[in-house]
Order: structure tokens, then sequence, then C-alpha cells
């Protein structure tokens, strides 16, 4: 869910009274940010393979739309006052492997198996920023919700443009 978050709103935990919420909060981001990368890379190898053009240019696009978190998730780390550095992500790395395997696959269905190795992405990202925002509201740091908030809405608005007939329930079901 997307909430406005007024511009206003100051940062109010200051880098000394780090919570539990506060290191639950900066090791999921780790984990976002290793994932970002890792799919970027898989996105890559996943266009060359990709045999229709419009998968291919909804895969490029997906790989901006990446490129471009990457650097608010780089953001997000300067605002907690930490280094950027990514965290192996279990989920994400089986998600990556299981598309990869399809470089190999020669079927008349691989584009459809790509598809929907995409739907799984946008999957994880959105369950992902759900739960960094409620960590980030829960810290009241309303700044770091913000730039969520906006990396959500420019994941489902991505999302929606590139597979306009699968649905919200889609993403979660995924």
């Amino acid at each position: 869910m997307i909430f406005q978050i007024a511009e206003d709103c100051p940062a109010t935990e200051s880098p000394a009274e780090k919570s539990p919420a506060h290191h639950v909060f900066s090791e999921t981001l780790r984990e976002l940010y290793w994932s970002k990368n890792h799919l970027m890379r898989t996105l890559l190898k996943l266009e060359n393979t990709a045999l229709n053009g419009q998968l291919k240019r909804t895969i490029r696009d997906y790989f901006e739309v990446n490129r471009s978190h990457a650097y608010s998730i780089e953001h997000l780390f300067e605002l907690l006052d930490e280094n950027p550095e990514g965290r192996h992500c279990n989920q994400t790395d089986t998600s990556c492997g299981n598309a990869l395997a399809l470089l190999s696959s020669r079927t008349e269905g691989k584009d459809k198996m790509i598809r929907s190795s995409l739907i799984e992405f946008y999957a994880q990202e959105l369950t992902s920023l759900d739960y960094l925002f409620t960590l980030a509201l829960s810290m009241s740091r309303l700044d770091l919700a913000r730039i969520i908030s906006e990396i959500q809405r420019k994941t489902r608005t991505s999302f929606e443009f590139s597979f306009p007939t699968a649905t919200a329930t889609t993403v979660v079901a995924a």
C-alpha cells in the first residue's frame, strides 16, 4: 500500500540510537540492494535470450527501473549513515538461478517462462518494499518511508506498463 508522505517530515531517529527495528531495516535493505544488483546481471542475460522483441524491451525497461532503484537504495544508506553494502539473499539467488536455467532451454515456451520469472521478481521486490516501508514508519523515519513509497510507486507503474493483462493480485500471488 502506498501512502502520501508529507515533504517536510524530519528524520527522528539519530544514528546513535539504533533500535532493533533499525537493525532489521538495515539488514533487509542490504538484501534488497544485493538483490537489485544480482537481478540486473540476470536481466541482461535474459534480455539476450528472449526471442520476442517486446519482451526484450520489457526486460531492458525493468533493468533501467532497477538501476534507478539501486541509486535510491544507496540514498537510503546515506540517510542511515551506513555504507551501501549488499547481503546475500537466498530467495533472489534461487529465483535468478531458476530464470538463468531457462537460458539453456530451447523450448517454444521460453519467453513465457521468462515472463513468469519477471512477474516473480516484481512480486519479491514489492514484498520487500512493503516490509521496508512498514519498518520505516515504525522507526518514525518518514524520510525513509517517503523514498520507499516512491520506489513502490515506480515499481508498480513499471509492472502495470510491462504486464497490462496481469493484476496486482497476480504479483502478490506469484
